[in-house]
This record gives structure tokens, sequence and C-alpha cells, in this order.
């Protein structure tokens, strides 16, 4: 099972996107520059951009992380507009119907061979957009919620191989949208006294409680076997 399995695996880091509340998972061999980490990222040297640079690029072009892998050329955008409109709520149908409209506003970007088509990703509508642009290979995963439009871009200078493809839908599969960062609790004095107080009972069950633990391990075991 693992000579299947591991040829397949590729690790991914998470980027939690504050001010968007978006979750998005990067593959390990992407340098990624968000707006929350660009003053410190030391990997930032190896492109040659500074701080100040990075910036710009975000402000200029509402871009919220820009992912880069220097082996083979690939970038990765978030870049989120204002968009009078919400078309979170649309129907494959209903989105199917605007196709013809963005196909003529790609075009009017010196797009050329445009494929758009509308998948859904974990129950979300996108636009996909598949297009060359300046002799950059483009696909882009479009949604447009709440006055905003969400834009997740991966470019290249040569065509994306199927497998690069898989690989970038994948990320998209990895986003979470409304994203908060979960915060500890906080134990009082009182809580402490009474978790040791509870510690000290659980140890005396211990020993009475070790014959049922092998006996639900074994159960857990069997049933985990028939199952398979």
């Amino acid at each position: 099972m693992c000579l299947f399995i591991l040829p397949i695996c590729v690790n991914a880091e998470e980027y939690i996107i504050s001010e968007l509340e978006i979750k998005i998972d990067v593959p390990s061999n992407y340098l990624v520059i968000t707006r929350d980490n660009y003053k410190n990222n030391s990997g930032m040297e190896s492109l040659g951009v500074t701080p100040e640079y990075m910036e710009q690029v975000f402000k200029n072009y509402n871009a919220y992380l820009d992912a880069f892998d220097s082996v083979t050329g690939q970038e990765i955008f978030i870049i989120v507009n204002p968009v009078n409109g919400d078309y979170s709520e649309y129907s494959v149908e209903e989105l199917e119907e605007l196709i013809t409209a963005l196909e003529s506003y790609y075009a009017s970007l010196n797009g050329k061979n445009i494929k758009i088509e509308v998948v859904n990703v974990n129950g979300i509508n996108y636009f996909k957009i598949d297009y060359v642009q300046n002799g950059y290979y483009l696909i882009n995963y479009y949604l447009v919620s709440n006055n905003n439009g969400y834009n997740f871009q991966i470019q290249s200078k040569t065509p994306l191989a199927e497998s690069e493809k898989i690989s970038f839908h994948k990320i998209i599969e990895s986003i979470s949208f409304d994203y908060e960062e979960e915060v500890p609790p906080v134990v009082e004095d009182n809580d402490v006294s009474s978790k040791d107080n509870s510690e000290e009972k659980k140890e005396d069950k211990d020993q009475s409680g070790k014959l049922f633990t092998i006996i639900g391990a074994s159960i857990g075991v069997l049933i985990g076997t028939v199952i398979s």
C-alpha cells in the first residue's frame, strides 16, 4: 500500500489569509508570500524582491497571496477585486448563461484560446477559465460573492501538463472560507485544581480499567478488520 500511496503524496503547508478569512494549502515547493508574512519572509531574498516591492504588488493588484515555484517558474495568486454582485447562490445553469460575456471580457484583455466552464468544488460553483495571455498560460478559478470577485490563479510560461492542472485543482479543494484560527481556552486557577483532582481519580481507575481497555482494543481491531 505504501508503494502505491507514496508517489502521489505531496507535502503542503497551510496558509491563512486573515484579512479574507481564507485557509489554503500550498505545496511546499512554492515560496509563499502573503500580506501577513512579507515583512519578515527571508525566502524573498532568493527571488530578489524586497518587502517594499511586495507591498506595492499587494496594493496595486489587490493581491493577497503570491506563491512562486523557482524550479518550474509557475506562480499562484489570490486576487480579490470589488464587484457589484453575488453569484454564490446561482445554479450551474444560471452561471453558464454568463460564460459568453466572460469570454468576451477575457478576449478584450488580449486573451487567446479561452475555455470557460462551471465547476463545483466542495459545494462551491467556480468559473474555471483556461486561457493564454501575453505569453503566459493561465488557469483561473473565479467566484463572485458578497460584492467581491475571488480569483485563484496559476500562471506558467509553458503549457500546463494535465498533472499540473490536477495539482492546482487540489489546491482549490483545500480552500476554506470564513476560516478563523482556534483560540486556546483560558484556564482559571480553580480549573487547574479541579483538573488535578480528576486526574487523581483517573489514576485510581486506571488499574481496574486495563482489562476493559484490552477487550475494547481487541474488539476495535476485529471490527476494523471486518470493515476492511
